[in-house]
């Protein structure tokens, strides 16, 4: 049996997981989209403002990760804030194995495939990558932390 098992039980959790995390995204990208307005071609325009929205939800993720790593697991901090931070916590388990590969790779090929058949920019192929990239990264945080723990 995995000993991720118990974390991907709830059906209702990863529910809850991909509505977060498509709130994100939408809401993300709105506000992102500002940056992309000289662009001309509409679906890149999207795609770029997603992967920001991507990249900035990754990079809390990563500050999530790194604030338990540091302060619970190597300096052993007491303290209440822990309990909010396990919330946190769990919540970016649950994307990083469930829902952010997805939406990663999607996002990675969407970025292809606009940059062959529409020519996209260089800039969204590599934010599409780093993406990916930094999904993998939090992953291996993760894994760092629980060998550490």
């Amino acid at each position: 049996m995995s000993p991720y098992a118990q974390l991907f039980s709830s059906l209702s959790d990863v529910a809850i997981v991909w509505l977060v995390v498509a709130g994100w995204l939408v809401i993300g990208s709105s506000l992102a989209r500002k940056r992309f307005a000289t662009i001309s071609i509409r679906s890149e325009r999207v795609c770029s403002a997603v992967a920001l929205a991507f990249f900035s939800l990754e990079l809390t993720i990563m500050l999530i990760f790194t604030i338990g790593l540091i302060f619970l697991v190597w300096l052993k901090t007491t303290s209440v804030f822990w309990a909010f931070w396990e919330l946190g916590f769990f919540m970016s388990v649950i994307c990083v194995f469930t829902v952010l590969p997805i939406l990663a790779i999607g996002l990675f090929c969407w970025s292809f495939i606009g940059r062959r058949r529409a020519n996209y920019s260089s800039r969204n192929f590599y934010l599409s990558l780093i993406c990916l990239l930094t999904t993998l990264i939090n992953g291996a945080l993760y894994f760092l932390f629980q060998q550490t723990f």
